[in-house]
């Protein structure tokens, strides 16, 4: 097999992922590998409440360096995504970083909810979250009271703008799900953050399973062909009745649309 045929074998191997994504991906790979490798250099020599922090901080870095690198090759998985940005945010703050840390952490409440994390049980995860964070600011508290409360006014600050941010796009994105008792063509659809019946919308059984599929792994036509052996075109003829189902143009606005609910 030439080297041409190889490359293409390992690249169809690789799971479809938008530009921003594997930008994304490449550039935290870079930030973790160049932390990971500072933190060993530097040899930590920082005052901070991590238990033998001199070999605890290089290998968390290197741990979530590993798993940037695997997400890179993997299909999206918010969970390792989440992780990573959990443990660094944490990480971070305790070592002297507490701008960048406090930013990974509002990443984290950002990428958790566009994946839904917070539909149920929202206030036991989120208080949970807030517990995790507030006990890392309290390990400030031994290296003064400056840092400490720093601290906790950035963290409130990106609440409050990112909660900004928020009701600001929800504005924009509100016309993509019509307003309660009104004449648009999708009556049908309940309060957002409810659960919602696929079956309610005259969808054949393989265009349920093709979007619940995309919905939760956000698999590409080629990667749907595949999985149920259908051709590419019967495929996109299917995503194309179900736009004209929900009434929108594209892949995105049916994304953004069917993530404000519960599917069924």
């Amino acid at each position: 097999m030439q080297k041409k045929d190889l490359i293409k074998k390992f690249v169809f191997k690789i799971p479809y992922k938008s530009t921003n994504e594997k930008f994304m991906l490449l550039s935290s790979f870079l930030l973790l590998s160049t932390a990971t490798i500072f933190s060993i250099i530097n040899n930590n020599d920082i005052p901070t409440v991590i238990p033998c922090h001199t070999v605890t901080i290089p290998i968390i870095n290197g741990l979530s360096t590993l798993i940037c690198f695997i997400l890179f090759f993997t299909k999206e998985n918010f969970y390792l995504h989440s992780l990573v940005l959990f443990v660094q945010g944490i990480c971070t703050v305790l070592t002297g970083y507490e701008l960048l840390g406090a930013f990974l952490y509002s990443c984290l409440f950002i990428i958790l909810f566009c994946n839904k994390f917070f539909v149920t049980k929202t206030k036991i995860k989120f208080t949970f979250l807030c517990v995790c964070w507030g006990l890392a600011l309290l390990g400030l508290i031994p290296f003064g009271w400056q840092r400490f409360i720093l601290e906790v006014v950035i963290s409130l600050f990106f609440a409050g703008y990112y909660a900004y941010i928020y009701k600001k796009l929800e504005s924009f994105l509100s016309i993509l799900v019509p307003a309660k008792n009104t004449s648009a063509p999708l009556q049908g659809l309940p309060e957002r953050g409810s659960e919602i019946d696929l079956s309610t919308f005259d969808l054949s059984d393989r265009q349920i399973k093709i979007l619940k599929d995309y919905m939760d792994n956000k698999l590409s036509y080629k990667e749907i062909s595949e999985k149920y052996y259908i051709s590419i075109s019967t495929v996109k003829k299917d995503m194309a009745d179900i736009f004209c189902k929900f009434n929108v143009k594209n892949i995105n606005e049916l994304y953004f649309l069917l993530s404000q609910f519960v599917i069924k």
